[in-house]
């Protein structure tokens, strides 16, 4: 039997550590990456030892570039000049080895954060890699599978492609017998025959060559044989056209044997490790580890192969009765106004800017949060008007959602608990006795996978089933899109089961600037003749309320300093209702704020029912940008959603979604002067 626990993990937040345990062996895997953090295993004695090199923090993960213990895709091993040709298009890849492209490219799967779930005796890992992703074609859903039954820990990777890709995808642990800080003194027997060179195209016969590994060799010696600085070599286990599965068995003092269904596996003796500090501080050296790649055949996508063997195909196709999209249409490059780069000074996270004459939007791919948001004043002076932080631990730590998108249900569930169709879900309790913003682990905290569009970024996230305890696989994305003084958020969603949903964006907005102390001298229109009350816990009580005279008459211009003054609690933090149960969907103005001094003007317009004003009544003295203390009170959110737990109470609109339906929905935020 294993037992299956996971734990936060990073003093940062962000990622996930997942604990496989069997009576012989015990296994930690991250979220980011997919990686094997460490895996325990008994020697001759019955002592229990690491044999995988790692790291002790998140940072060593994030800025690490040898890819300890990662998963490692869209295509593993080398792409010669990072280049290829499907269906008679070129594709052209980030060089990021030498001359080629190396195992997915810059911000391959090994930085990205997977949405991870229990399954029996495991794990389940899922991501989605957009069209376009890194220069390949066709949108990818991928997932990985570690199980632990005993002795033997298993991997077991499915992708599905949108178009026709190249794909090869295999873990890149670094393994010590002797253990993780130990000497490489083991002795390795390869059941393979052949060897094949990247670089010539041929596949040569082992025998009589530093290469046969088919009986038991002292690695030590025999690196002294090979030419180069160590092993780091595809060795063919089958050929086009062989069965499945084939068998590979390294063994020393400790045993591990590795079986595949993959044609190859990438011998690596750890030839580049050059002093990187690891777990407790140890130096990892040249040779202080091996690796077993199991994979494709390197090059696979270009290479046509001697003696009348054809390359094993790494194109994956699209399944049966999807349609094709158009080759032509891949997004190549960003647009002139679109770009990306890397953001933070330990990786793993990408940041987009949309530029507009009027107006300059940066969007991270952890979160999908809304960075940054320039705009002009009436005097003709741009400011940021969204709080924020300068550095990527600010967002990693962040418990307040500043700019993030939210979910996979915004606003509070009641008790964290709701049914569907028969079936009570239990979520974590995040929020007092409620449940807020998706989890502890909402979309907020993972690392979205980016493309360029018209005008803007698409980020695409998967969210699988029991993620945070919901129902169904969810197939989400948002797409930001800058025209002019308009930025426009764009939601759609897909469930295999009935799930509540409900995403909205969570910006905190100062038009006076984020630097400046409150929005007192803000003022606020909604345009909502309905809000929803809510008990001492922030949960509707149910009661649809009519706005007119109460302090929440909103429909005309009023100052929000003044205001705040007549509402019980700590300020605003409720739903307007902007539409109704078996109203067509439609977009509807929600809100306008406005700043006199500056002359600055936000509209927001949405398809959605609600808005949940909130006038950041619990933001504390949190550092942001520029080193400003971000107090209560010192920026406004307009969250639009649906009503707040309507999961739990029938006459609020529906925020089910169901298999086969598409959720959809628009806001726009349009920056104007006065």
């Amino acid at each position: 039997m294993t037992d299956v626990s996971v734990q936060q993990w990073g003093e940062v937040g962000g990622v996930d550590l997942w604990v496989l345990q069997s009576t012989q062996v015990r296994v930690e895997v991250l979220s980011l990456g997919s990686i094997l953090r460490s895996v325990c295993c008994r020697g001759r004695e019955g002592h229990m030892e690491d044999v995988v090199l790692g790291f002790d923090q998140l940072e060593g993960y994030l800025s690490d570039q040898r890819y300890l213990g990662a998963t490692v895709g869209r295509v593993a091993n080398r792409i010669a000049r990072g280049r290829f040709v499907v269906e008679g298009e070129e594709y052209r890849l980030d060089i990021n080895n030498g001359p080629n492209a190396l195992h997915g490219g810059l911000r391959g799967f090994n930085k990205a954060i997977w949405l991870a779930a229990a399954v029996e005796g495991g794990v389940q890992l899922s991501l989605t890699s957009p069209d376009g992703d890194q220069g390949y074609p066709g949108e990818v859903q991928v997932s990985v599978c570690y199980t632990l039954q005993g002795e033997t820990l298993t991997a077991e990777y499915h992708a599905r492609s949108t178009k026709t890709t190249p794909i090869n995808l295999t873990n890149h642990s670094y393994f010590n017998l002797a253990g993780q800080k130990g000497p490489v003194g083991f002795a390795p027997a390869i059941h393979s025959l052949t060897i094949w060179p990247l670089s010539a195209g041929e596949i040569r016969r082992v025998k009589g060559t530093p290469f046969d590994l088919t009986t038991p060799v002292l690695i030590g010696p025999r690196l002294k044989e090979v030419p180069g600085p160590g092993f780091d070599h595809n060795f063919c286990l089958s050929f086009p056209g062989d069965s499945w599965k084939r068998e590979m068995l390294p063994a020393s003092g400790r045993v591990l044997e590795v079986s595949t269904s993959q044609p190859g596996v990438q011998f690596y003796t750890a030839n580049f490790l050059d002093g990187l500090t690891g777990k407790g501080g140890v130096r990892y050296r040249k040779h202080s580890a091996f690796c077993l790649e199991t994979q494709n055949w390197p090059d696979a996508v270009n290479q046509d192969y001697h003696h009348g063997l054809a390359s094993p195909s790494p194109l994956c196709d699209p399944p049966a009765g999807q349609t094709r999209r158009n080759l032509e249409k891949d997004v190549q490059s960003p647009p002139d106004d679109v770009s990306v780069q890397q953001w933070g000074e330990v990786g793993g996270v990408d940041l987009w800017v949309l530029q507009s004459t009027q107006v300059r939007v940066e969007v991270l791919s952890l979160g999908s949060i809304l960075r940054s948001v320039c705009c002009r004043g009436r005097e003709g002076h741009m400011e940021d008007v969204v709080l924020g932080f300068d550095q990527l631990e600010g967002y990693l730590s962040d418990q307040r959602y500043l700019g993030a998108t939210v979910g996979r249900v915004a606003n509070r569930i009641a008790r964290g608990r709701f049914v569907v169709e028969g079936e009570e879900y239990r979520l974590d309790i995040n929020n007092g006795p409620n449940a807020l913003h998706g989890g502890l682990r909402g979309f907020n905290k993972a690392i979205w996978l980016a493309a360029a569009v018209e005008g803007g970024v698409q980020l695409s996230l998967t969210s699988p089933d029991g993620d945070q305890g919901y129902p169904g696989e969810v197939q989400v994305s948002v797409c930001y899109t800058l025209q002019g003084e308009t930025l426009t958020a764009e939601y759609h969603a897909r469930s295999t089961k009935t799930t509540p949903i409900n995403l909205t964006n969570h910006s905190y907005f100062n038009l006076a600037g984020q630097a400046a102390a409150d929005i007192y001298d803000h003022e606020v229109s909604i345009s909502a003749q309905s809000y929803l009350p809510v008990d001492d816990s922030s949960i509707p009580t149910g009661e649809i309320r009519r706005v007119k005279g109460t302090p929440f008459d909103l429909t005309t211009p009023v100052l929000i300093g003044p205001r705040l003054k007549e509402v019980p609690g700590p300020g605003f933090d409720h739903n307007f209702c902007l539409s109704f149960p078996g109203d067509s969907w439609t977009e509807r103005d929600a809100a306008r704020v406005c700043h006199p001094a500056s002359g600055r003007v936000l509209e927001v317009s949405t398809s959605q029912p609600g808005v949940q004003f909130y006038t950041a009544n619990f933001l504390d003295g949190l550092t942001g940008k520029g080193g400003v203390r971000y107090r209560k009170h010192s920026a406004f959110c307009l969250e639009t959603q649906n009503w707040p737990d309507a999961v739990n109470q029938a006459p609020f609109p529906s925020c089910l979604l169901c298999p086969g339906e598409d959720y959809h929905h628009v806001t726009r935020f349009t920056f104007t002067t006065l």
